[in-house]
This record gives structure tokens, C-alpha cells and sequence, in this order.
């Protein structure tokens, strides 16, 4: 039902070689044609986005919190920085 709804999210293992080990238990969808994973960036984008976000201050929450709405590679080294900031308090 969340398939048809276009709700669901696709499971990442169900086509892989080893395939999904939690069969019918698994809460993501195994209907989808194939799971596409983003390219990795190239090195020299993955160290600018990660500088960018290692120069923000660990009180910087709200630049952390837009570059994470920004999306793409940046924004998930900004997640990360966010979620090890949490986890520290």
C-alpha cells in the first residue's frame, strides 16, 4: 500500500549479491526495479565539503542545520557533525 502511495522507501539489499536477509520481515520495499545509489563524489569534493563544514563552530547549530538542508554531499558531513555533536551532550 505505501508502494502505490509512492510512500515507501526502497530496501538497498533485495538486488544486491548477498540479497536481503530480512525476507518478508524487512519494513523497506522489495518492489522497486533496482535500488540506484548515489556516486560517491570525487576526493576533491568530498575534502571541500567536509573543510566547509569542519570550519563551522560546534555552536554554529543553524549554519550546520542549512547546509543540511541543502542536500548532497555536504549536507550529509553536516548530519554527522550534527548527530556526534548530540551525542556528546
Amino acid at each position: 500500500e505505501l508502494h502505490a502511495s509512492g510512500n515507501c522507501k526502497p530496501c538497498r539489499f533485495v538486488f544486491s549479491k548477498v540479497g536481503c536477509k530480512n525476507g518478508v520481515a524487512c519494513q523497506a520495499c522489495h518492489l522497486h526495479a533496482g535500488f540506484q545509489r548515489r556516486a560517491r563524489p570525487n576526493p576533491g569534493r568530498r575534502a571541500k565539503a567536509k573543510s566547509q563544514v569542519n570550519s563551522l563552530g560546534p555552536v554554529d547549530a543553524d549554519a550546520l542545520q542549512e547546509l543540511e538542508n541543502k542536500g548532497g554531499y555536504a549536507g550529509l558531513v553536516a548530519k554527522g557533525r550534527m548527530r556526534r555533536s548530540q551525542g556528546e551532550q
